[in-house]
């Protein structure tokens, strides 16, 4: 099956939160055929819990101003209200005012093409310092939807993921300062993408509670169950956190006491329900994944050498002589499938 073929699963985030900050801005884009369009671009930052803010990019592609049937797109006009300020933020709202609420949502069909999802990707950009292409998930905010909302109480804010993975290994999650099991679960996959990509996603399974209230062990369940090679349905929470402590300090000294301020920052996918893929007709095939990672490892050198020509332009001659210058410490645990 040829890379382009390769099915992609449900891939799909849903956000309620407050904006806390954006910087979206309106551009005049090009398409394929070199038309021009209307769109937005940039990203926005969702508070969507007391510690939870999730980074959301915006492309101008799944943002343009005109839908199909040529009507100004109401996503659109969402985000141009945002952009322009007429939508207050957190970091915007005057005193009397309450930050905008909005939810970022969209459908799955077992159809891809009529998936229209925020959805999780992966970016990719070279270190300048190093040379070295670096990649990180990223969460879009794709074809889905944008709605504002009224009267949502914050208790109610959520991010939420639902995918299907292709499953690397299996590990027990090992602290690194002490060597000792945390009793957590982490899953270690490939996320498929459209266009034939794959990234490399990690999902982390712990104690939760069941519908019930009572404590279940995700993380075992999933230890004891789930082998490599399996393709594997999952969804829960985007935990996404960042918490800074202060902590008052003093010596021997004279005067006020010092404050040192610490930042933490969390970036997992808490698993809260999932189940194996037993359809032939949904299940990632080991060579389509082996494949998919050939065209990542492509695209990946593509993006060291497009930056790499980028650079070379922008060397300018100087002086007379034209010379110029340029501006886990886990267990594995792998396993075949059944």
């Amino acid at each position: 099956m040829a890379n382009t073929e390769m099915k992609t699963g449900i891939n799909k985030i849903d956000l309620l939160g407050y904006i806390k900050e954006q910087k979206l801005n309106k551009i005049v884009a090009k398409d394929k055929e070199g038309n021009e369009y209307n769109a937005i671009s940039g990203k926005m930052v969702l508070k969507c819990g007391e510690y939870k803010e999730i980074d959301v990019h915006v492309a101008p592609f799944a943002s343009k101003e005109l839908t199909s049937k040529g009507e100004v797109s109401k996503k659109y006009l969402t985000l141009v209200d945002i952009a322009d300020g007429k939508l207050p933020t957190m970091a915007s709202a005057k005193e009397d005012e309450l930050p905008t609420v909005v939810n970022i949502w969209g459908n799955t069909s077992d159809d891809p093409e009529k998936q229209f999802t925020p959805n999780i990707g992966e970016n990719m950009y070279k270190d300048k310092r190093t040379n070295e292409v670096r990649t990180n998930l990223q969460l879009n905010l794709g074809f889905g939807n944008i709605t504002v909302k009224d009267n949502v109480k914050e208790e109610d804010f959520k991010a939420e993921f639902d995918v299907e993975i292709y499953v690397e290994s299996i590990a027990e999650e090992i602290k690194p300062e002490t060597n000792e099991a945390t009793g957590r679960t982490i899953v270690s996959g490939y996320l498929p993408l459209f266009g034939g990509l794959v990234a490399p996603i990690e999902l982390v399974a712990g104690i939760i509670k069941d519908d019930n209230g009572d404590d279940f062990d995700m993380g075992q369940a999933i230890f004891d169950n789930l082998r490599e090679g399996d393709t594997f349905s999952a969804n829960g929470d985007i935990n996404f956190e960042k918490r800074i402590t202060e902590t008052k300090t003093s010596g021997k000294g004279f005067g006020r006491a010092k404050v040192e301020t610490k930042t933490d920052y969390i970036n997992e996918f808490n698993i809260l329900y999932g189940e194996l893929v037993e359809d032939p007709q949904r299940m990632f095939e080991e060579e389509d994944i082996k494949q998919a990672l050939v065209q990542r490892d492509n695209k990946k050198e593509e993006v060291k050498n497009k930056e790499d020509k980028e650079e070379t332009k922008e060397k300018k001659p100087r002086g007379m002589g034209g010379s110029s210058r340029t501006t886990e410490g886990t267990e594995k645990r792998q396993r075949r499938g059944f």
